[in-house]
C-alpha cells in the first residue's frame, strides 16, 4: 500500500539539501503542488539559517509564486547575515512586484536602513509607511526611531517620538539614547524625569552617558545617579551598570566610593565578569592600591587580555616594570595595547635595548603596529 507523500515528508527527507536533492525537491513540491509556498519558505528559511544564502536564492528564484512571508523570509535572512545591501534591493525588489509590504517588512528595511547608515533611503521607507497606514504599529514606530537616533537626526527622532501615546517603553529608551548621543545631557536628563517606567537599560544608559565625560561635575552625576537607582529600587543595576560607575570611580580617583561599589559587586555576583574584573584591576592601580589589584588579578584561573591589560598598565604606571613584565611573559597571546605598555614601561626605565626589541621583533612583525601614540623609545647614545 502506497501513501502519497505530504509537505512534512519532503521537508525532512531533504534538509540534508545537496544541489542534486534541492532540484529534485523543488520538481516534485512543483509538480505534486504540495503546499508549494510553505514548503519553499521554510526551506529558504533553513537555508539562510546555515549561512547558505546562495542556496537559498536559487530555491527562492525557482518559486512561481511568493506571498509576503515568502520576501520577508529572504530580506530578513539576508539581514541577519549582514548582508544589507542584498537585504534592501530584496526590498525595493519587492515594492516594484506589487507585493504589499508589512510590518515585519517595515521593521527590517528600516532597522537595514540604521546599520547601513543610509537615513536617506530610511526617509523613503518612512514615507512609505505612512502611505501603506503602518505608521502606528510600535514596531516600525521604533525601528524608525532608532534609524533616526543612529544617523543623529534628533529633530525627526522627537517628532516621531511625540506622535506615539508614550505607552511602549522602549520608545522611551530608544530616544533617551538618541539625546545622549547627539550630547544633549539636558533633554536626556528632562526625558528620563517624565519617563513612566524607568528600566536598567534606561538607567545605565543615562549614567553611561555622564561617566563617558571630560568633566569632573557631569563624571560626579553619574554616581548620583547611581546612587539615585539603589535607593529608588525602580531596577537592579546589572553589569553594564556596574562597569560604567567602577570606570567613573577609577577616573575621579574615588577610592572610597569604587570600595563600597566593589562590595555590592560581591553580593549580587558580578565580580566574576571579565569586564568588571578589569575595570576593578585599574580602578584599585589608578588609586595606588596595587595590592588589591594583584589580589584580584590572582583571583582569576584563566585570565582574559583586558584584565592582563589592566595589571599590566597600573603596574607600568606605578614603576614597577619587573612585576608586568612577569605578568607579560604568562599571557598566552598579548595583544598590541599589552606590547604597547610594556614598550613604555622599559623606554621609561632606559631599557632601550629591551624596548627595541620588543618593538620591533613582536610588535611591528605580528601585529603590523606603525604608530604608538604615548611611547617613544629613546636612542641609545
Amino acid at each position: 500500500m502506497f501513501y502519497k507523500p505530504n509537505k512534512l515528508c519532503f521537508l525532512n527527507l531533504f534538509k540534508p539539501s545537496r544541489s542534486e536533492a534541492l532540484r529534485f525537491f523543488c520538481c516534485q513540491v512543483g509538480k505534486k503542488g504540495l503546499h508549494a509556498i510553505f514548503c519553499f519558505n521554510v526551506e529558504i528559511s533553513r537555508l539562510l539559517s546555515k549561512g547558505d544564502s546562495d542556496t537559498a536564492r536559487n530555491v527562492f528564484e525557482r518559486m512561481s509564486q511568493r506571498t509576503v512571508v515568502s520576501w520577508n523570509v529572504i530580506i530578513s535572512g539576508y539581514a541577519k547575515l549582514g548582508r544589507l545591501d542584498e537585504s534592501l534591493n530584496m526590498v525595493s525588489r519587492m515594492h516594484r512586484s506589487n507585493t504589499r509590504l508589512n510590518e515585519t517588512t517595515f521593521t527590517c528595511a528600516i532597522s537595514c536602513c540604521a546599520r547601513y547608515g543610509s537615513c536617506w533611503l530610511g526617509k523613503q521607507l518612512h514615507c512609505l509607511v505612512l502611505k501603506s497606514g503602518f505608521e502606528d504599529f510600535e514596531l516600525v514606530g521604533c525601528a524608525m526611531l532608532n534609524m533616526y537616533t543612529s544617523s543623529f537626526e534628533i529633530d525627526y527622532a522627537l517628532r516621531l517620538f511625540e506622535s506615539f501615546d508614550g505607552r511602549n517603553p522602549l520608545l522611551w529608551s530608544l530616544m533617551l539614547v538618541g539625546f545622549v548621543k547627539c550630547n544633549m545631557m539636558g533633554s536626556a536628563l528632562e526625558l528620563f524625569e517624565r519617563m513612566p517606567n524607568r528600566d536598567v537599560v534606561s538607567w545605565t544608559a543615562l549614567i553611561s552617558s555622564y561617566s563617558g565625560s571630560v568633566s569632573v561635575v557631569e563624571c560626579s552625576q553619574a554616581l548620583e545617579l547611581f546612587v539615585l537607582l539603589i535607593r529608588s529600587a525602580e531596577a537592579v543595576p546589572n553589569e553594564f551598570t556596574y562597569d560604567c560607575v567602577i570606570r567613573v570611580c577609577s577616573k575621579l580617583e574615588h577610592a572610597d566610593f569604587g570600595k563600597m561599589v566593589h562590595g555590592l559587586l560581591l553580593r549580587c555576583g558580578f565580580e566574576s565578569d571579565c569586564c568588571i574584573k578589569g575595570a576593578l584591576i585599574y580602578f584599585y592601580c589608578n588609586c595606588g592600591d596595587l595590592e588589591d589589584a594583584r589580589q584580584i588579578y590572582g583571583e582569576m584561573i584563566n585570565p582574559c587580555l583586558s584584565t592582563s591589560n589592566a595589571i599590566i598598565a597600573g603596574l607600568v604606571a606605578a614603576g614597577r616594570v619587573g612585576d608586568a613584565e612577569i605578568v607579560f611573559g604568562r599571557m598566552p597571546e598579548p595583544g598590541p595595547f599589552s606590547y604597547n605598555q610594556m614598550i613604555k614601561g622599559y623606554a621609561q626605565e632606559g631599557r632601550v635595548a629591551k624596548a627595541k626589541t620588543l618593538f620591533e621583533k613582536n610588535a611591528l612583525q605580528e601585529f603590523s603596529i606603525i604608530e604608538h601614540h604615548d611611547v617613544s623609545v629613546p636612542q641609545e647614545r
